[in-house]
């Protein structure tokens, strides 16, 4: 329910202004952090998020580095003093934010959030990413030809044991070997060899002159529907799938 203080995704969207209330939204997806240039030609942070209440979702630019850790996803917060700019909400410096009760979000929306957060990874080639240097943030999609069993390991300078799982992915350029650390390994549910998927927000680990990609604490697996070219792109969205264009 929408409070008279509040105003919801679906209505600042058509309004394209929040006036004096605030939003309350669910964060589905929170990206890496991207750097740019001010005016002054600094170099400033910002991240994306993908957020959502019961009637929408939109895409949320956060500037500055000292908020990132702040935001969580699926935790519920309350938007104040933000700047709407073409359908996208804007948390500067004079923003306020605080942390709101549990939103309960239609799992249609659910997944436009998502979307919308990790949407603003770009996808390189399998070939671009074995030239990428160490420890390179990338995402990448393409065909799953091959999917291990999962394995306990014990990693150095850690205490303990954890489990991993690889698969083998594969595109017109070449083929990687992903591993997935952890409770990223539920990323792969769901998808089987053949499927086609994308993979954002992994990075390049050299060894033994080869290249793999690791997962990261933000490391998201979707899987993509390939549609011909002559089909009705409306009619051809699927819930909870990306289109491959």
């Amino acid at each position: 329910m929408i409070c008279t203080y509040m105003k919801s995704i679906h209505d600042v969207k058509i309004s394209g202004d929040l006036g004096n209330k605030v939003i309350a939204g669910k964060v589905l997806a929170k990206s890496g952090l991207h750097t740019y240039e001010n005016n002054k030609k600094e170099k400033k942070f910002l991240f994306y998020l993908g957020v959502a209440d019961e009637t929408g979702s939109i895409k949320v630019i956060v500037y500055g580095r000292e908020r990132y850790q702040r935001f969580q996803e699926k935790s519920c917060y309350l938007f104040r003093n933000v700047i709407m700019d073409k359908n996208v909400m804007k948390v500067t410096v004079k923003s306020v934010i605080s942390k709101t009760a549990p939103i309960d979000v239609p799992e249609n929306v659910e997944m436009e959030a998502l979307r919308l957060g990790y949407s603003q990874t770009p996808v390189c080639s399998i070939g671009q990413a074995i030239g990428s240097e160490e420890k390179t943030s990338v995402s990448v999609k393409g065909k799953v030809r091959e999917i291990g069993s999962v394995e306990t390991v014990t990693l150095k300078k850690k205490q303990g044991a954890t489990k991993r799982k690889e698969f083998q992915l594969e595109d017109s350029t070449g083929s990687i070997r992903i591993t997935l650390w952890g409770e990223d390994i539920k990323q792969l549910r769901g998808k089987s060899p053949g499927d086609s998927v994308r993979v954002v927000n992994v990075k390049t680990n050299h060894y033994n002159n080869s290249v793999s990609l690791n997962s990261t604490d933000f490391t998201r697996i979707f899987k993509e529907r390939v549609v011909s070219k002559q089909k009705n792109k409306q009619k051809s969205k699927k819930k909870g799938e990306f289109i491959s264009r």
